[in-house]
């Protein structure tokens, strides 16, 4: 079998997943030549019948299991697990892809003999469509040159990205021996951690100027406003992050890391700043601050990532403490 196709469920409305699974078929592939595998996460019963209903009523070469465990980094395992195709790829339940997607990734494997096909994206909030990604042209990566891509995705410019890659778990096929598991133990930023990882598995990929996912994004969910707790969550992240870029031992890799640190820094300091007062922002400051891996962070970024002078400039703010003057900077309008 060519394809395995892997969608977590977890209490998705049944008309957004018969929409997710209508998109996979207007690709038009052989049914003998992909599956698709709805891995649910312990939805609600009735939430679950449904799902069956619609496999049985719709559509053909499709596999529903139940996942006992929670999670959907647990429920992706178990679609990795069971998957019979040479390649894979991962749709979210509420989201889609386009109709020429799958052909044409499968085509760009195959005639360049890829490890790993990427697209571009489309992202579409309420009435808002962007599309993410915009690459300049069509490349065509060798292992030497896989760490470009990899210092990309966690915001790293360099001679052959000259802009952050925005990405996703969607809009891109791998060759299943190339896909790490993803790491259940995270709570937040799994899919970045097996984004690097099935990098580091690659010998060849392509990076295509095709729009081959659309993400469906929720401005109302958790994941995408809440920064409670923000660096606490983080913390865990960044150990594996480091662990892996360690194993490398040279300034590119290092780069990612303290990019991403920065960077995961700056959004939490920006989201306490717009949403509390100043005494509030103040203690949140402080308790950052106190965070061994914070603290490691400023006084070792120096030696291998170089910030802009803007952010020298407000990290040095920040490490002194200087609270009411990065309030204000924060909070003043433009």
């Amino acid at each position: 079998m060519k394809l395995s196709i892997i969608i977590p469920v977890h209490n998705t409305e049944p008309n957004l997943l018969k929409r997710c699974l209508s998109s996979i078929m207007a690709n038009n592939l052989s049914p003998k030549e992909f599956e698709i595998i709805i891995i649910d996460d312990n939805s609600n019963s009735e939430y679950f019948y449904k799902y069956k209903s619609i496999k049985e009523k719709c559509f053909n070469n499709i596999i529903i299991r139940q996942n006992k465990k929670s999670g959907v980094s647990a429920a992706r395992n178990l679609g990795i697990k069971i998957s019979k195709g040479k390649y894979l790829t991962f749709i979210d339940s509420d989201d889609t892809i386009p109709p020429t997607f799958l052909k044409t990734a499968l085509k760009k494997i195959d005639i360049y003999k890829l490890d790993a096909a990427y697209g571009e994206y489309t992202e579409i909030c309420n009435n808002s469509v962007g599309k993410k990604g915009n690459y300049k042209k069509e490349y065509i990566l060798k292992r030497n040159q896989i760490v470009k891509f990899q210092q990309a995705m966690f915001n790293v410019k360099n001679e052959i990205f000259d802009q952050p890659i925005p990405f996703i778990i969607g809009g891109r096929i791998i060759k299943k021996e190339c896909v790490p598991f993803f790491d259940e133990t995270l709570s937040i930023s799994e899919d970045q951690i097996w984004n690097f990882d099935i990098l580091e598995n690659t010998k060849k990929i392509g990076i295509f100027q095709y729009s081959w996912y659309n993400y469906i994004r929720h401005v109302n969910s958790v994941g995408y406003n809440s920064r409670v707790n923000y660096i606490e969550k983080r913390i865990p992240f960044w150990k594996k992050l480091f662990n892996r870029v360690s194993v490398h031992g040279n300034l590119g890799y290092y780069e990612i890391y303290y990019s991403k640190v920065s960077l995961d820094i700056k959004n939490a300091v920006y989201y306490y700043a717009k949403n509390n007062n100043k005494n509030t922002f103040k203690n949140n400051i402080h308790k950052i601050l106190e965070y061994e891996d914070v603290i490691n962070y400023f006084e070792n970024y120096s030696k291998f990532y170089k910030l802009n002078f803007k952010d020298q400039i407000y990290f040095y703010i920040l490490k002194k403490k200087y609270v009411q003057i990065l309030y204000f900077i924060l909070n003043r309008k433009d």
